[in-house]
């Protein structure tokens, strides 16, 4: 498996460099930044991204911030428990982070392609590749790359239309 030298920079700012695995630099990168704790990042002004690939380690790090978040109040609610006080403002918050993490990875899957198949043409809405399967093809509509960008073309449409 090939592997790439992916930038990383600790909490002094001193910058090393990490071998991970990946066929490309982004791929190396998401890899190693799902691995990755608080202390150390991956330096994603040193890589050649565009921006839908510094957007998704963006909510790649943002979910892994939540979940964190969200195992120090499991803790601290059972510390809490045990002293016999009440948890109602701890359970606030983690119902809080529980919904965030829920539209996050929500938005997440229904916005990535579906159907694995053959490359039929680009999304009618966002330009992306659509591929032959699973992924929504009406000839009257146009064709679309996931099921999401079709709600919103015809919900863009409806108001247009107004």
């Amino acid at each position: 498996m090939e592997t790439r030298l992916i930038p990383v920079i600790d909490s002094t700012g001193s910058r090393q460099y990490l071998d991970a695995p990946g066929r490309s630099y982004f791929e190396a990168a998401y890899h190693l930044n799902s691995l990755l704790g608080d202390v150390v990042r991956v330096d994603k002004d040193l890589l050649l991204l565009n921006a839908e690939e510094v957007w998704m380690l963006d909510k790649q790090t943002e979910i892994k911030s939540i979940r964190r978040d969200l195992r120090v109040l499991y803790q601290e609610k059972i510390e809490v428990l045990k002293a016999g006080n009440s948890a109602t403002d701890i359970n606030e918050s983690m119902n809080s982070l529980s919904v965030r993490l829920f539209k996050i990875e929500r938005a997440d899957r229904r916005n990535e392609p579906l159907g694995i198949g053959k490359y039929v043409g680009n999304c009618t809405r966002c330009g992306r590749e659509a591929y032959d399967g699973r992924a929504p093809r009406n000839t009257e509509e146009g064709l679309f790359c996931n099921y999401s960008c079709r709600s919103e073309w015809r919900r863009e449409q409806k108001q247009a239309r107004k």
